[in-house]
C-alpha cells in the first residue's frame, strides 16, 4: 500500500509542476548542479558531504550521490542547503 501513495504523490508533484509551471527542483526538491567551466560549481538541495579531498568531493543528493574528482578542489561555501565547489575538475559521476 505504501508503493501506490508514493507513486499517486510523484504524479500529483507532477501534474501541479506542469500545470503551475513551477520549477521541478521546487516542488521535488531535486538538487540543482551549475557549473560555470571546470573550476567552479553550484550545488543547491544536497544532503550531506560524504568525503572531502582536494582530489575527490562526494555528495549525498536526495536521489543518489554525486562526485566530484579533480585537482586543488575546495569547498568555498555552503550553507545546510547550497555549496560551492571550486578547483579544477575533472570529471562528475552520478550514483543512485
Amino acid at each position: 500500500m505504501g508503493k501506490f501513495w508514493n507513486q499517486l504523490k510523484k504524479k500529483n508533484e507532477n501534474i501541479l509542476t506542469e500545470s503551475i509551471k513551477i520549477p521541478r527542483d521546487l516542488v521535488q526538491k531535486d538538487s540543482v548542479i551549475s557549473l560555470s567551466g571546470n573550476e567552479e560549481v553550484w550545488i543547491e538541495n544536497y544532503k550531506g558531504i560524504l568525503d572531502y579531498s582536494q582530489e575527490r568531493i562526494v555528495l549525498l543528493l536526495r536521489k543518489g550521490r554525486i562526485i566530484f574528482q579533480g585537482r586543488n578542489m575546495f569547498i568555498t561555501f555552503y550553507t545546510s542547503e547550497d555549496m560551492q565547489i571550486t578547483g579544477k575538475i575533472e570529471s562528475i559521476l552520478f550514483e543512485k
